[in-house]
């Protein structure tokens, strides 16, 4: 008999099958399933036909089953992952290299500003009061003689809001001096406050609250407030007696708590000393009580959004000329606390809350 030619023995799928000994045989068959197993993987992730099986043949010839199992084998280097496949023989995969970590740019760190919808921002106030140096706030210290809590808190002519109510403690967290004004203060009374309850609100503003001489410098400054804007609210000489259950009978609740009417005691006849209605920088009224301390819960109105509003976005140099600007076109959809039902209104409510 002939010798086989070279390559009929190089393939060996050609050969008659009682010429292959039992370890071709054992290969052959270690191929054909580890083919199988690739098809089907193949089949369930591409497109293989209808109902996604690969379509064969039965007629193929054993030349013809090699050449399906080169075309299997390449098509599954070029699918597959090396994970994959190396699952699918029951190898081990290898393990995956950690994802690269981002690229830093000035453009990705910088702080990326909200999107205005069109809305341009408004200049900032030509009539500050105070403003940055070096980017550290600067502010003004206000009248020490009756207690440290004024130290540097914002001066009794900073301009409010209009149009929305302000919460008793965000009067006194954020603008102890505002009590100056006699609208401020005797609404405070009229509301049923009392001088103690008062000044635990300004003093828990800056932790001062065990303090006990800062207590009675406190209480000893909200009497003589009220005193003299009162008198001054009712035409009287500012240095009049006043009886203060008197007034509370005769004035009743207030129950407007917006800053739409409040008036500078220079404002009231007699009382000229040119101060006017300024602006300061919303940052620096936000960062003169720790965070911590800020209202929250039914006292947190929109004052104190406007605040938390500047506080995130101090590029833009925001300030009180900014109230209406920030609340129009950016706290719109913010859920304040209800107010609750006549006769109580927020002041009340707080009260009863609070104390």
């Amino acid at each position: 008999m002939d010798a086989p030619r070279r390559d009929d023995v190089n393939n060996e799928n050609s050969l008659p099958h009682a010429a292959l000994d039992s370890s071709v045989t054992d290969r052959r068959t270690d191929n054909r399933v580890s083919t199988s197993r690739v098809r089907s993987a193949l089949c369930s992730s591409s497109d293989c036909g209808a109902g996604g099986v690969a379509p064969t043949s039965t007629s193929l010839d054993s030349h013809g089953a090699a050449k399906q199992h080169q075309f299997a084998s390449s098509a599954v280097s070029a699918v597959l992952s090396v994970a994959q496949a190396l699952a699918l023989l029951g190898a081990p995969a290898p393990p995956m290299a950690p994802p690269a970590p981002p690229i830093l740019t000035l453009a990705t760190a910088a702080l990326a500003p909200p999107v205005f919808t069109g809305v341009a921002l408004p200049p900032p106030s030509q009539d500050r009061i105070i403003g940055h140096q070096s980017g550290v706030a600067v502010r003004i210290a206000a009248n020490t003689d009756y207690g440290r809590v004024l130290d540097g808190r914002p001066p009794f002519n900073v301009r409010p809001p209009k149009n929305v109510d302000i919460s008793m403690k965000e009067l006194c967290v954020f603008f102890p001096n505002w009590f100056q004004n006699p609208a401020v203060v005797c609404r405070a009374f009229r509301n049923g406050f009392r001088r103690r309850q008062l000044a635990t609100l300004q003093l828990e503003a800056v932790d001062e609250q065990y303090n006990e001489l800062e207590m009675k410098k406190a209480g000893e400054r909200l009497q003589k407030q009220v005193s003299q804007g009162a008198n001054l609210i009712d035409g009287k000489d500012k240095n009049a007696s006043f009886d203060l259950t008197a007034f509370r009978r005769a004035k009743g609740l207030q129950n407007d708590l917006t800053a739409n009417r409040w008036l500078l005691r220079d404002e009231y006849p007699g009382q000229s000393n040119g101060a006017t209605w300024r602006d300061m920088t919303l940052v620096d009224i936000a960062s003169s009580v720790p965070r911590v301390n800020w209202p929250r819960g039914g006292d947190r109105l929109l004052l104190t959004e406007c605040l938390a509003y500047a506080v995130r976005h101090p590029q833009y140099d925001l300030d009180t000329s900014h109230w209406d600007w920030i609340i129009q076109h950016h706290l719109q959809h913010v859920a304040l606390p209800p107010a609750p039902n006549a006769p109580d209104n927020r002041d009340t409510e707080a009260l009863a809350r609070l104390f």
